[in-house]
């Protein structure tokens, strides 16, 4: 045994294995839970943007959610996973949510096993096997891996992506250079802000270059077979958003600016968008970190650690990190915080990046002072420490239906309530708006219109303009579902008429039983006229 791995000989790939097989049983148990709980905890609404849209493509109806209204708000990856699934079994049924859950639970499992593999590099595979648990069981990065959409599969494309680039990436080939490219554009086609990951990469090659002081050539050589595989990749899906929504990439980065970027913001300006994004996102960013709730436990340990570390010079050698570590993480959130919010669902993939590069950095820090018994002790506190931290904060959330997104908890309310009442009251032949469509569109089998233009681009014009009732009428529109905060939030920004409430009847109400909304409810509104 090493002095610098306190480690038997492979007891870390024992431990690892062990790990992985005991986090992936705990996520298929998630994933086979009864719906009423899954969708209440951590399972998102929009998974059903992708099951309805696929089971529309499925019928030949093409990529459209309600049959009628066009979509490219979809990103290709999951929604070709979505339709094989949906193919083989009936409308509405509940395998493919499962299946596509249990989906997630492998691709978790398998990108914390990443992570591992990455950080042992360092050769410390002390802080690689607690890389792989404080990922792997933390109930806040479980949720959104697990909460049904492309994240899961994002994420073990990343992360895999660049397991493969690391011991490449100072003599990238031809043949690696292709193959790094087509990683990465599954990457983009995944979800495509992965596409930020090339431009990385490519900073990361110019950064050797410029270092080396090579021709220009040669940097050629290296990128080029890159871009052309991953640009070939994606081609086929750009001309297919092309023809189906005369964009090459999702229009639902339009809409979802009206609701959750700066747009929606109001008069707030720039700065102020982002002093408020930075005071209400940064605590939630540390959930996934193990960082929260007990801050200043989390924060003495690691001073504490960290002074005795570097009490002495260390003789360890610290190279320049790959630049994707660096380089990624700031583009994504940056993107993200410029135009929509950088909430934990959107950041995943940064967070992912910035925890593996945050114990790559520890554990060489740590391999030389590993044989030193406070070291040790030290090391192992902070790891109690953040594991501490993700259990009280994974019980929180799950007790309060947070885990992808805070509104979980609603989800039980419209799957269980509204879903049956829609079935026995509304009839088959009349259309039913909302917001957040996807349950009602999955479960009802009535034609039901996203409002949101998340999933429906015929609506994001007149949410541009403020005229959503003329959507209403022209659609002949008859019923309108949502909880009253979304509805009195929508029509009063963008529904072009004074006093929204006089032009409807509400003709159902549902309470929200429990949770961080309990008592919100949940309104079927009747449009007075449609004509």
């Amino acid at each position: 045994m090493s002095s610098s791995n306190p480690f038997p000989a492979r007891l870390d790939k024992v431990l690892a294995g062990a790990l992985s097989a005991a986090g992936l049983i705990l996520c298929l148990l998630l994933a086979w839970l009864p719906l009423e709980v899954s969708l209440s905890h951590f399972g998102f609404e929009d998974v059903f943007y992708y099951l309805g849209v696929a089971r529309s493509l499925s019928q030949g109806l093409g990529a459209t959610l309600d049959g009628v209204h066009p979509t490219n708000g979809f990103h290709p990856l999951w929604m070709l996973i979505s339709f094989g699934l949906v193919s083989i079994f009936e409308g509405g049924s509940k395998m493919p949510v499962h299946l596509l859950f249990t989906l997630c639970a492998f691709f978790h499992v398998a990108t914390a096993l990443f992570i591992y593999g990455i950080v042992v590099r360092t050769g410390n595979r002390w802080v690689a096997v607690a890389a792989l648990f404080l990922w792997l069981f933390n109930y806040n990065v479980i949720a959104l891996a697990m909460c049904g959409l492309e994240t899961a599969l994002f994420g073990l494309l990343l992360i895999g992506t660049i397991a493969f680039y690391l011991p490449r990436r100072e003599h990238l080939s031809v043949r690696s250079g292709i193959e790094l490219g087509a990683l990465l554009g599954l990457t983009a086609l995944a979800r495509f802000d992965g596409a930020l990951l090339g431009f990385a990469v490519a900073a990361d090659q110019l950064f050797f270059w410029m270092r080396r002081k090579e021709e220009a050539m040669r940097l050629s050589a290296r990128v080029i077979p890159v871009s052309l595989a991953a640009v070939l990749l994606i081609m086929p899906w750009l001309a297919f958003s092309w023809r189906v929504s005369g964009a090459a990439l999702p229009n639902s980065h339009r809409a979802l600016k009206l609701w959750i970027g700066r747009e929606a913001a109001g008069d707030s300006g720039i700065l102020g968008h982002w002093l408020d994004m930075i005071v209400r996102y940064l605590p939630e960013a540390g959930h996934v970190y193990g960082l929260m709730p007990l801050w200043p436990l989390a924060l003495v340990m690691l001073l504490a650690l960290s002074a005795a570390v570097f009490r002495k010079p260390l003789r360890t050698r610290i190279e320049m990190p790959a630049l994707v570590f660096v380089l990624y993480p700031i583009a994504h959130a940056s993107y993200y915080a410029a135009n929509f919010a950088p909430l934990n669902r959107y950041l995943y993939p940064a967070h992912l990046v910035i925890f593996t590069g945050l114990f790559i950095a520890a554990a060489t820090l740590l391999k030389e002072r590993m044989h030193e018994r406070s070291i040790r002790l030290l090391s192992l506190a902070a790891f109690l420490v953040l594991f501490l931290n993700a259990a009280v904060s994974g019980v929180a959330s799950w007790r309060e239906g947070r885990g992808s997104a805070g509104t979980h908890s609603l989800h039980s309310t419209m799957y269980a309530q509204a879903v049956p009442w829609i079935q026995k009251q509304i009839p088959p032949d009349e259309k039913i708006g909302s917001f957040n469509c996807g349950i009602y569109s999955y479960f009802s089998d009535r034609m039901v219109v996203n409002l949101d233009g998340v999933i429906n681009d015929s609506v994001i014009p007149f949410l541009e303009a403020g005229d959503l009732f003329s959507y209403l009428r022209q659609e002949r529109i008859r019923y309108v579902i949502d909880w009253e905060g979304m509805l009195e939030f929508a029509f009063t920004r963008y529904g072009g008429a004074e006093d929204y409430r006089s032009r409807f009847s509400i003709i159902k109400t549902f309470e929200q039983p429990w949770g961080p909304h309990k008592g919100q409810r949940l309104l079927v509104l009747e449009l007075k006229e449609t004509s």
